[in-house]
């Protein structure tokens, strides 16, 4: 990120400007501390925002503090946690599809064991707010291409599984919910489990 990048975000006004960071009319009705537990990413997202106003004011701290760095920093943290569940389901459903492709494998047991522990850590760490930036979507159709070809390595093959993510943000999020439970569910109607 270059210099020019932090100083072009000026405040609106000179008024912005004196009011400073964390000020604005949007800012005013947002709890910190609440948005930073419902939506993380809502948070980071003021966060940078107040920092860039604060970097292109005068004071003590501005060249005291690298600007550029904390920034890009902080734009590459938020959305970590995120991707750390949409990793972990993606994980899951890999496995869940190569337990479908080859039930008699003998890692097939440990496949069970490392989705639920996925599964554990998916509800742990999942967010409500994260309901609407998680493409289950996009990460099934990975999964799927991943399993497919984790199988082909060892001569089985994928069966022909629903092209739609057969789970919800809410199913997932639900810690009575286990994937393992019926399987038959993600194949397309009319095709036997081999």
């Amino acid at each position: 990120m270059a210099d020019a990048g932090v100083q072009s975000r000026r405040p609106d006004s000179r008024a912005d400007a004196e009011r400073g960071p964390g000020s604005g009319p949007r800012d005013d009705a947002i709890d910190s501390g609440t948005l930073h537990e419902e939506d993380i990413e809502a948070w980071g997202e003021c966060q940078i925002e107040a920092l860039r106003r604060l970097a292109v004011m005068p004071g003590p701290w501005a060249n005291a503090i690298d600007w550029e760095n904390v920034i890009e920093e902080i734009e590459d943290a938020v959305p970590a946690k995120r991707e750390a569940v949409e990793s972990l389901l993606e994980d899951v459903f890999v496995h869940i599809l190569k337990l479908l492709g080859d039930p008699e494998s003998l890692s097939s047991e440990r496949w069970r064991n490392e989705v639920r522990d996925f599964m554990e850590q998916v509800r742990r760490k999942a967010k409500p707010s994260m309901r609407q930036r998680i493409g289950l979507e996009t990460i099934w159709q990975r999964a799927r291409r991943k399993a497919a070809r984790d199988l082909e390595a060892f001569d089985r093959r994928l069966p022909e599984v629903v092209t739609r993510c057969p789970y919800s943000f809410d199913e997932i999020s639900d810690g009575a919910f286990d994937p393992l439970t019926d399987l038959r569910i993600l194949l397309v109607a009319g095709v036997s489990r081999p």
